[in-house]
């Protein structure tokens, strides 16, 4: 495969989990489709999420599919020199500026402080709901993605049976569990 030339910007909560799913469970099926997307389009994850100062690279690797950039987060800007906080969309713009090879990008995020230049490359999620059907489509519009996944990842937006894969970790690793639900678990181990 050749060098990537395309990323998309991830945000976890409110998009890859959600108040529906909860806090620590990732959607297996929204997880399979950024992937299937992601494979089409010859593209690589960078993680903006503030999960990014809690977990490492391998982490995010691991769950999706050995497909996170190289520089795999952006750069934690907070606030300026006068206390006014920084926008998310300042931080993925630094972020370009550093990959000039770059020449596509999404950004899935529940939050709406991206820049202006940003928006026509911006998927704005529900914190409550997490990436929805719809979500999906207008990114492979706008990659030109012309297919659909195969049944197994569409059947998610049909069926509210839980039957999928769970994940566990504690804060270094991830285990596989049993198969038994929808959402990839990713639970704190906190001793219980």
């Amino acid at each position: 495969m050749s060098k990537s030339t395309s990323v998309f910007f991830l945000d976890v909560d409110g998009v890859l989990n959600s108040a529906k799913t909860g806090w620590y469970c990732w959607d297996k099926y929204t997880v399979n489709w950024i992937i299937w997307l992601a494979k089409m389009s010859n593209s690589k994850f960078v993680i903006s999420s503030t999960w990014r100062k809690y977990h490492d690279y391998n982490f995010f690797n691991e769950i999706l599919k050995d497909l996170v950039h190289d520089d795999w987060r952006t750069v934690s800007l907070y606030k300026d020199i006068n206390g006014n906080r920084i926008p998310r969309g300042q931080e993925i713009k630094q972020w370009l500026e550093n990959h000039p090879e770059i020449k596509q990008y999404i950004i899935f995020d529940d939050d709406t402080d991206m820049l202006e230049e940003q928006q026509s490359f911006f998927i704005n999620t529900d914190s409550n709901e997490g990436i929805l059907f719809e979500h999906l489509i207008k990114a492979r519009d706008i990659l030109n993605i012309k297919t659909f996944p195969d049944s197994e990842i569409l059947h998610m937006y049909h069926h509210p049976i839980m039957d999928g894969e769970k994940w566990y970790w504690d804060m270094q690793e991830i285990k596989h569990a049993t198969k038994n639900n929808r959402k990839i678990n990713l639970k704190r181990n906190m001793g219980e």
